[in-house]
């Protein structure tokens, strides 16, 4: 039996799940594997193959894209081309903070906490030893 279609699909949810977002066309390569979903009017992370032009030597592997996903109002989300929903997809130097932020929106975690553990006297003071700095602490 062949998928409905997306309209129909859609349904009650008034927006476009990600997994259904597949443009720009001619970079997405691979069917986009959701990190998360932030359901009608939040954002959506997922990652997918990409070729950034022409160029075999610009194609990235488990690139990542986020989105927002739309309403009821505004079906295709942003970013969109011609009312075709589409994916912005993040910088590579990028790419490990927002699969880390993401990942903790879907495990349910405070993200006001998420990020706290970078912020420890350990971390900070290999961080300034790695630079050059000579790191005295004491009471």
């Amino acid at each position: 039996m062949a998928p409905a279609p997306l309209l129909d699909r859609i349904g009650l949810d008034a927006y476009v799940h990600p997994q259904d977002v597949t443009s720009p066309k001619d970079r997405v390569m691979s069917v986009p594997v959701v990190i998360f979903d932030g359901r009608a009017g939040g954002m959506s992370c997922a990652t997918m193959d990409y070729n950034h032009d022409a160029d075999p030597a610009k194609f990235e592997k488990d690139a990542v894209g986020i989105r927002w996903n739309g309403t009821e109002d505004s079906l295709s989300g942003f970013p969109s081309t011609h009312q075709y929903s589409t994916w912005f997809i993040v910088d590579v130097d990028m790419k490990d903070s927002v699969l880390t932020h993401f990942k903790a929106r879907a495990a349910g975690t405070d993200l006001r906490l998420a990020f706290i553990g970078f912020l420890t006297t350990e971390h900070l003071t290999a961080e300034l030893a790695a630079r050059g700095y000579k790191v005295n602490l004491s009471r």
